[in-house]
């Protein structure tokens, strides 16, 4: 009996541990984002593959083209497993099988589609023609992985454009750099942005696997590197200016956002501000503080809230189809303590299947007869686009970059606002569809914590149903408040007037890595062109 299973286990060996090494590949990448303080295994998490990849050294090209969308799918589908923990009815207006059936589907396709980047990602390694134990690797095989985020990033947007939606890089969860930003490596970003980030991490995991293979000295000179670099873009943009200001930021729970706009919401808030002043109040999407009589009592909060007479309220507005209009929209909405709406910008991220459906949605319900469904979710969700970008705007020598719930995802729309000058950035989101998807709010605090630093500007958020929180410019947590009850947070922050380099530049870091993959490409291909032309020679 030994025998046999010694004979099977022989035969079989090569094929088991590429299992195995598949499988610890899909853990290591995924585990960074099931929890804020898991993004410390991003410096780590890409050994398993790593591993992967020494063993494919010496298989064909399509082989490990399919072990990298293997393991890009099963990651992608742990890292995007709160989808199904969301409530469909709430999300996309419909209910029963349609709903469940459009849910499954919209995961599953967004897991397929966003594990394309990982077979651009090896497919540009294996051009480089690098070899783990070369040093060239630790340009390469981050360039490679730095393009295939950026690609899949796009993916997202082609495959969920519909009507309303903007094309952007703008789905990036999974991306290495968020993982890394509740690590010291965060304060890298100020030079290199996300995927810079992303492109240091994968430097790092390199560098343990050098160390783990006794190779000692180029992984000492790079860990110096960066932490040199690191502590360097600290320093630079640690202080903030000398001016600070107080900031409130309003958590609704999941019980108290059932009664958004009602009189049980503000008077729960009348009694939580006692002493409280704020130069700025934050509220989550659709807040409605001030009733449409702007009743004495609803300014009387706001007053008892506020310290001036001009203190800015922000939160989101919706504006139902009428006589009037037929779109819908939804449109960041700030106030002064008097309920007088002193700014105005209609929301142009929206996200899709909640505020704007997809191509790919509507043929297929209408392949499938149900075409009623559609027009359901336009009547009841779907929210006309701005045509105009967001912008920066100015009150009482203040510069707000706001942006209403989804805009938390995207860090290119923040990093517009503080190139437009924002001292301060905050969101206002609706966020109780997804309660009971813990993992979400584990993906999205790391990327608020990334736009914080990145930027070197605080960061606001007030919600309902998920977590409301204050980060200052350097990404420490100042306040963050519970899930299911009414809170008010209120904290003071330092302004920051100076752009970091990456505010200025961008994602820069792609560019570069393109590059990076150009040469290596063109230099491979000429050593094996003279390689082909010496043995012709000496043959």
């Amino acid at each position: 009996m030994k025998t046999q299973v010694k004979r099977w286990y022989k035969k079989h060996k090569p094929a088991l541990v590429a299992a195995a090494l598949t499988l610890l590949s899909i853990i290591g990448l995924s585990l960074p984002f099931l929890g804020y303080n898991l993004g410390w295994l991003g410096l780590v998490g890409l050994l398993p593959l790593l591993y992967l990849l020494q063993y494919l050294q010496k298989h064909g090209e399509v082989k490990a083209l399919g072990f990298w969308w293997m393991v890009g799918f099963g990651s992608q589908a742990i890292i995007l497993f709160w989808m199904l923990q969301t409530q469909p009815e709430r999300w996309a207006g419909t209910s029963g099988w349609t709903a469940i059936g459009g849910l499954v589907f919209g995961y599953l396709a967004f897991a397929l589609v966003l594990s394309v980047g990982f077979v651009v990602a090896g497919w540009l390694y294996k051009l480089t023609k690098s070899k783990l134990d070369n040093p060239w690797v630790f340009l390469t095989l981050p360039a490679a992985w730095v393009i295939g985020e950026f690609v899949r990033s796009w993916l997202f947007s082609v495959i969920s454009s519909g009507p309303n939606t903007t094309l952007g890089p703008f789905w990036n969860f999974g991306a290495l750099g968020f993982a890394a930003s509740v690590t010291p490596l965060v304060y890298l970003s100020r030079f290199v942005g996300l995927w810079g980030l992303s492109f240091a991490v994968v430097v790092v995991n390199l560098a343990v696997f050098w160390l783990l293979h006794k190779r000692w000295k180029l992984p000492a000179v790079i860990g110096f590197g960066l932490m040199l670099a690191t502590v360097l873009s600290w320093l630079i943009y640690k202080d903030a200016s000398s001016k600070s200001i107080s900031v409130a930021a309003v958590q609704l729970g999941t019980n108290d956002s059932l009664q958004i706009g009602g009189l049980d919401f503000r008077q729960g808030l009348f009694k939580l501000s006692q002493a409280k002043q704020a130069e700025v109040l934050v509220l989550s999407e659709y807040s409605g503080i001030f009733a449409e009589d702007k009743s004495q009592t609803d300014q009387a909060l706001a007053h008892k809230l506020l310290s001036s007479e001009n203190a800015p309220i922000i939160t989101s507005t919706q504006t139902q189809p009428g006589a009037d209009s037929t779109e819908r929209r939804n449109t960041l909405t700030v106030y002064n303590p008097e309920g007088k709406i002193v700014r105005e910008q209609d929301k142009q991220f929206l996200i899709p299947i909640g505020e704007a459906m997809p191509y790919a949605f509507i043929f297929l319900l209408k392949a499938i007869g149900q075409g009623k469904v559609i027009d359901d979710q336009f009547q009841s969700r779907e929210v006309t686009r701005s045509p105009k970008p967001d912008t920066t705007f100015e009150l009482n020598d203040l510069k707000i970059g706001a942006l209403a719930c989804s805009g938390a995802i995207g860090p290119e729309l923040y990093r517009s606002l503080a190139v437009g000058g924002a001292q301060i950035l905050t969101n206002s989101a609706s966020l109780s569809i997804f309660a009971k998807a813990p993992a979400y709010h584990q993906q999205a605090q790391q990327m608020a914590r990334f736009i914080a630093v990145a930027n070197a500007r605080p960061f606001v958020q007030a919600t309902d149903g998920s977590y409301s929180f204050i980060i200052d410019q350097n990404g420490s947590w100042l306040a963050k408040s519970g899930q299911q009850n009414l809170e008010l947070l209120v904290e003071s922050v330092k302004l920051n007037n100076t752009k970091t380099l990456y505010t200025l530049l961008g994602e820069w870091a792609v560019v570069a890595s393109a590059g990076v993959l150009v040469v290596a490409a063109v230099y491979s291909r000429r050593k094996l062109d003279n390689h082909k032309r010496n043995s012709y020679t000496n043959g």
